[in-house]
């Protein structure tokens, strides 16, 4: 494992196959099952699927002192579901204080990866449709990239890619609405969730990581 620097997550501001979910909904028709899942994503989308990491926190107060503290994350899939074009998975990790959280739902379509904060009950082929290309987190086939969104005249948030270790891939989000905060989540077809990191910068900047992450 190994420590992450604030400023490699502070962008604002600062070959598996595919599994079918467990439960897949049922129609008049029969099954909906969503087809041609990307690989990458395909570990993410099995329920009870659980990766557990050492991890490390560090918290400084901004005049150069900190403490940093070993840990333990647990990331989990507890449901998923699947619509006529899309996959649904809900991601929540523990050891992880609430301001760096990484939870909420991943959508997976042919296309790419989003992660949103929309339960899952309530997402719909029709709200799928409505993600918008801008905030995908990562692309079925990944390559390099940065893009940020500007939410008003002094708020934006910042999507990124780049190659993790090994075959792996990770996806940052990073915003400055409200407090400085973000997270990455590092993905591998054959293993799922190998790694990630997380920060939040208000009074004082904690910043944890976990698994397998690109260096600072």
């Amino acid at each position: 494992m190994r420590s992450i620097d604030v400023r490699a997550l502070t962008i604002v501001a600062i070959g598996a196959c595919a599994a079918a979910p467990s439960a897949p909904i049922t129609s008049k028709r029969g099954p909906i099952v969503a087809t041609g899942i990307p690989s990458l994503f395909a570990p993410l989308f099995r329920d009870g699927a659980r990766w557990t990491f050492d991890a490390e926190t560090t918290v400084g107060d901004g005049a150069g002192h900190h403490d940093t503290k070993p840990g333990r994350i647990t990331c989990s899939i507890a449901h998923t579901r699947a619509l006529a074009h899309a996959w649904l998975a809900e991601l929540a990790c523990t050891g992880i204080v609430a301001d760096q959280s990484a939870d909420g739902v991943l959508v997976a379509t042919a296309a790419g990866l989003w992660h949103v904060e929309t339960p899952l009950a309530e997402m719909t082929d029709a709200r799928v449709a409505e993600l918008a290309p801008t905030s995908m987190s990562i692309d079925a086939t990944p390559h390099t990239r940065e893009h940020t969104n500007t939410l008003s005249e002094n708020e934006q948030e910042t999507y990124t890619v780049q190659r993790g270790a090994g075959d792996s891939w990770c996806f940052n989000y990073g915003t400055n609405l409200g407090d400085e905060r973000g997270w990455m989540l590092c993905i591998d077809a054959a293993k799922g969730l190998v790694g990630g990191s997380a920060f939040w910068s208000g009074n004082k900047t904690t910043i944890t990581s976990f698994g397998a992450v690109p260096p600072g």
